[in-house]
């Protein structure tokens, strides 16, 4: 599986690498902002994007926006790891296609296991929407 992750706090990369990369066949590509991650996504395809809300310069709801209008990253899930967790914004980011959310403080163990089950559903509806 590979993982985009976008966050701006480095403790918060680090502890992701080494959790998510625990997996077998699992590779992490780390960005600390939104442009950066435009940028990575030129050069990879990840098969999931975990992205933290609140960040200086693009927010995650900004780059979650520009993600779901740029073709082919369109479908890829989008999971959001974050602590505001208010639940209006996770009712506006879910009808707009967010594919999860994780609260932070996280638990390691379920992490990359609630990762592979967002990317399981976004196959499943798209072989749905195919038949």
């Amino acid at each position: 599986m590979n993982i985009l992750h976008v966050d701006d706090e480095k403790d918060i990369l680090f502890l992701t690498k080494v959790v998510l990369e625990q997996e077998p066949d699992t590779n992490v590509v780390q960005c600390e902002s939104g442009f950066e991650a435009l940028e990575a996504l030129q050069e990879i395809s990840p098969d999931v994007i975990l992205l933290d809300l609140m960040m200086p310069g693009m927010t995650g709801e900004e780059l979650f926006d520009e993600v779901k209008r740029s073709e082919p990253v369109a479908k890829v899930p989008v999971v959001f790891m974050t602590a505001r967790t208010t639940q209006d914004v996770i009712d506006r980011l879910m009808s707009a296609g967010a594919a999860g959310f994780i609260a932070k403080p996280f638990k390691p163990d379920s992490l990359a296991a609630y990762l592979k089950s967002a990317v399981e559903d976004s196959r499943n509806a798209a072989q749905q929407t195919k038949h």
